[in-house]
């Protein structure tokens, strides 16, 4: 059994992907934010950060915590994680430091999401402190979307007991702070047509990832 100590500020960055570079901050075996799409890698870093800073405002306890741990949250990480999809090179930043179990675990969960092999990441415990209970709702049924499969917007709105909130639905997931994880991406417009994407790349990036989980699903014969 591990020790349960205070774990470090992990950034996992993997690049090459489908839809370029994605990358998610993790600490004590939760999903704190993530971004995508960037071709960029210092842009991706500087997102993940300004992510990491709202969720350290809102997390005023955990912010206290952090701060014992990890000196300027925001501007370093303990531990750094890199993956080159296309050729499988992995690096870990600094050198000598061994990868526990939990996040090995999430670095092969993504992984096995990009190469088609998983549909679903119900089992990576993410951290939704920071988000409004509305945003809280919505997210948490967005994640329920079946994996190749489309929701739209007004449909997610019923789901939740809130079929005119299609408006105020549509604004939750445009605050997604870890997509992917949490595919709003799967949320579309009743016409068909993608709406917007948060994300680097915009809705190109939401069509690449519907196109990408209908092709590896259709492919499984599921």
């Amino acid at each position: 059994m591990e020790h349960q100590s205070v774990q470090p500020l992990s950034l996992c960055i993997w690049t090459r992907t489908p839809v370029h570079s994605i990358g998610f901050v993790i600490w004590n075996d939760r999903v704190l934010c993530g971004h995508l799409g960037e071709q960029d890698e210092s842009t991706l870093v500087r997102k993940l950060r300004e992510r990491l800073g709202k969720w350290a405002t809102w997390n005023k306890g955990a912010r206290r915590q952090l701060d014992r741990q990890v000196p300027n949250i925001g501007e370093i990480f303990d531990l750094t994680v890199r993956h080159d999809f296309l050729s499988g090179e992995l690096s870990v930043s600094p050198s000598e430091s061994r990868l526990r179990v939990s996040l090995k675990h999430f670095i092969e969960a993504v992984d096995e999401y990009l190469a088609g092999r998983r549909f679903d990441f119900f089992d990576i415990l993410l951290d939704l402190g920071n988000c409004p209970g509305f945003t809280r709702t919505v997210l948490h049924k967005c994640r329920e979307i079946p994996y190749g499969q489309t929701m739209t917007y007004r449909e997610l709105a019923t789901a939740i007991g809130r079929p005119t909130a299609v408006r105020a639905v549509a604004q939750a997931l445009a605050h997604n702070p870890i997509p992917l994880l949490i595919p709003c991406h799967r949320v579309i417009g009743s016409d068909g047509s993608l709406r917007g994407y948060s994300a680097a790349g915009g809705t190109e990036t939401k069509r690449r990832l519907i196109q990408m989980e209908k092709s590896f699903h259709q492919a499984c014969g599921q």
